[in-house]
Formats: structure tokens, C-alpha cells, sequence
């Protein structure tokens, strides 16, 4: 980094590598955003990797809320430029770019927009023939394609049956799969649905039957693994559960795993997974890697292997403690 605008805390940041530009060196380069506390009321940062890496956008909102996630959407017009989702305790907001080197602005409600404004999003995504989906705690939304009248015309929403909320959600478009958590009367559930976007069809179609969970969820990750979908879930007990959905569409407990307190004042609930694939040649390394972001500000690292056997799929090697805050 070259500079950066204030030393504020990031509360999220989300990585854009859509390739819809028809200039080449814009096209194969990914865009990284940020979302801070900076004064008086949060905002978006773009930052760009490479030599002389800088600030690229400080974003200003006009609102004096503050910001919580962020997520992008590809521009449905095919321009370079992404359009970042700042998501507010009481709504999201969609940040507009309209080319490169512009000042971004803010339309907190357009009605050539039909993203839900209104709603927190927990989770978006950008899906093939320019449609978008976005789950917020009341409703999944499609988008469709864009129109010379609406950039993200929504083509239906799924609203849940009434008493039920959407807590936790998380999409992979590698996988075409989406997964939400629904808190209910009957406690926490684990649904699953493949996402078919398609020339002439786009849809959402259940799979399995939702999973009970007999814990408070707190955070929700996807990952693929060849051709498995691994599934990591944290609970407010100091626990992460692993899960896969194998090709036959079924969920699959694999194991839990217990995070230590290290002190009296410790809270050692995860809020946030990664799982990095080991491309070592080293005969005694994992074959992948679970770093585990805690409530208490520490990361700790669960090293994973893939076995053969058909029951256990993944087993655990002896957790490392990367860092305790």
C-alpha cells in the first residue's frame, strides 16, 4: 500500500474480479473493497494490489449510519466498474461507479433498482446472464437481467412463511449453491438449494432435507473441495461444526471442533472461516487449511486432511494457534 486514508478498524472487505470490460488490463484485474469506521460514519475504501498500490475511492456516505458487510455486483450494463453493496443496520445501499477514475455516488432509493434497500443483506452474488441474487433476513431475491429501464429488475423473491427469519446465509457460484439458515418457532435449519441460471430458466431448487442445528449458529462458510462442498458453522458454545454435501446432495457431519478459552476473558466463538487449499509438496503437510477468525480477536488454524474412506471424508490434525488477541 501506498497510503491509506485513516487506521480505522475494516469491518469487511470483498474481492471483485468480474471480467466484463473490453479493455483487457481492467478485465483481468481484481478489484478488492473495504468497508471501515472511518469518521464520522464509516465508508467504502478501494484498494489495488500491485507496484504503487493506492487508495483508489474513499467513499463518503451521506447517511450517519455505520457500515457492517460489503459485497459487489457485477455492473449488469457490462461496464468495468463493479457496484459495491454496503450493507447498514437498517438496509443496504448500492454504491454506483458509472466508469473509472469518477467520483462512486449513492442512491439510497431508485426505482430503477430492485435490490432490497430496505433489508440487511447477508448474502450476494453475481450469476451468469446477468442476473444477481441477494438474501436478506426476510426474502432471497433474483434479479434479472438488466433492462433499459431497471439495472437489477427482480424476476421473484422467496419470502419466508411467517414467524421465520433468515440469520446466517452463504453463496458459491462455483458450487451454484446457496445455503441459508432459518431461525424458527422449531429453532435453527440448515437449507440448501442449487442455483440454476440458465438462457431460458432461473430458479432455486431445493436440496435434501433442512438440517436441524442443536446450537446457536454465529457464522456460516462454503467451500469446494473437489467435488464436495465443505460447510463450516460456527456455534455461540465456542464450537465449529464441519459439514459436507456430497454429490448426492446429502449433509453430512464430519466433526466439531472445541475452541480453548485462553483466559477468563476470552471469547473464543468463531465469526469467520476460511479454508485455503495446501499446494505443498512437503510429505507431512495438510491438505487443507481452516483459519478460524474468533470473537475475542484471535485466529486460530485447523489443519484438515481429505482421506479415502467414504464415512469420515476429512479428519482433523492438531489445531495451531496462528494469533490470540
Amino acid at each position: 500500500m501506498e497510503f491509506i486514508s485513516n487506521w480505522t478498524p475494516l469491518t469487511d472487505v470483498t474481492i471483485a474480479n468480474f471480467e466484463t470490460s473490453n479493455n483487457a488490463t481492467i478485465s483481468k484485474r481484481d478489484r478488492l473493497f473495504a468497508t471501515a469506521h472511518a469518521e464520522p460514519y464509516g465508508g467504502i475504501v478501494e484498494l489495488r494490489k500491485g507496484i504503487e498500490a493506492c487508495v483508489a475511492y474513499v467513499i463518503k456516505p451521506e447517511f450517519q449510519s455505520t457500515s457492517t458487510k460489503i459485497f459487489a455486483f457485477r455492473d449488469p450494463y457490462g461496464k468495468a466498474t463493479p457496484i459495491p453493496l454496503l450493507v447498514l443496520p437498517d438496509g443496504t445501499v448500492p454504491v454506483y461507479i458509472e466508469q473509472e477514475n469518477s467520483q462512486p455516488h449513492t442512491r439510497s432509493d431508485s426505482d430503477d433498482c430492485g435490490i432490497d434497500q430496505d433489508g440487511q443483506t447477508l448474502a450476494a452474488a453475481s450469476l451468469p446472464y446477468g442476473r444477481s441474487l441477494q438474501v436478506t433476513e426476510n426474502a432471497i431475491h433474483l434479479l434479472g437481467s438488466a433492462t433499459a429501464h431497471s439495472m437489477f429488475p427482480e424476476s421473484r423473491a422467496s419470502e419466508l412463511a411467517a414467524g421465520s427469519i433468515i440469520v446466517l446465509a452463504a453463496v458459491s457460484t462455483d458450487l451454484h449453491l446457496l445455503l441459508t439458515v432459518v431461525s424458527s418457532s422449531e429453532g435453527f435449519r440448515l437449507h440448501g438449494a442449487i442455483i440454476e441460471s440458465e438462457v431460458n430458466s432461473f430458479l432455486l431448487e431445493q436440496i435434501s432435507q433442512p438440517l436441524s442445528l442443536e446450537y446457536d449458529p454465529t457464522c456460516i462458510g462454503i467451500f469446494r473441495v473437489e467435488t464436495s462442498a465443505i460447510i463450516t458453522i460456527g456455534a455461540a458454545d465456542g464450537a465449529l461444526h464441519v459439514y459436507e454435501i456430497r454429490p448426492d446432495h446429502i449433509f453430512v457431519h464430519l466433526l466439531t471442533h472445541r475452541f480453548p478459552a485462553t483466559s477468563e476473558d476470552s471469547s473464543p466463538v468463531c465469526e469467520s472461516t476460511v479454508l485455503l487449499t495446501n499446494r505443498s509438496a512437503y510429505n507431512n503437510s495438510p491438505d487443507l487449511v481452516l483459519l478460524c477468525g474468533l470473537r475475542d480477536g484471535g485466529v486460530q488454524c485447523l489443519e484438515l486432511e481429505v482421506t479415502t474412506d467414504q464415512k469420515d471424508g476429512i479428519s482433523e490434525r492438531t489445531p495451531v494457534d496462528v494469533f490470540t488477541g
